[in-house]
């Protein structure tokens, strides 16, 4: 796990992406809006850190290790830990099945890679507010 410090006056970001290049540049992005990151690299890690760090916003991929992005959506939601409307999912895969599954869920952002940092930042900033932009 790799947070920028944990300060409760900021909104918490939890990434959760298996790829590491593709992690450091999603997250690197993200340092530029008022926020806390954390990042993680297999799903098991993503919902032990959304218990100890409830997220205002959880970015996921859908194949990740140990417990896929799916599953991790459906075990949050269970528990109550996380809306799936605080839910973006980025995937090298947009098969349509993937995406009905996600929305059956209550997903309603999907962004395929490889992800476009405008583009990416704009929607954060869409489920953040504007007013949490540097």
């Amino acid at each position: 796990m790799n947070g920028t410090g944990l300060s409760s006056s900021l909104p918490v970001i939890i990434l959760a992406e298996r790829d590491a290049l593709a992690r450091d540049m999603l997250s690197t992005a993200l340092q530029r809006l008022n926020v806390t990151v954390i990042t993680v690299a297999d799903g098991e890690d993503a919902y032990t850190t959304c218990l100890q760090h409830p997220p205002r916003l959880l970015i996921t991929d859908i194949w990740l290790p140990r417990l896929n992005g799916l599953d991790l959506i459906r075990r949050l939601k269970e528990n109550r830990v996380l809306h799936p409307r605080q839910v973006i999912i980025i995937s090298a895969l947009g098969f349509p099945e993937v995406v009905a599954e996600a929305a059956a869920l209550g997903v309603q952002d999907f962004l395929v890679k490889p992800v476009n940092t405008d583009q990416f930042l704009e929607r954060i900033r869409r489920h953040l507010g504007e007013d949490n932009i540097l």
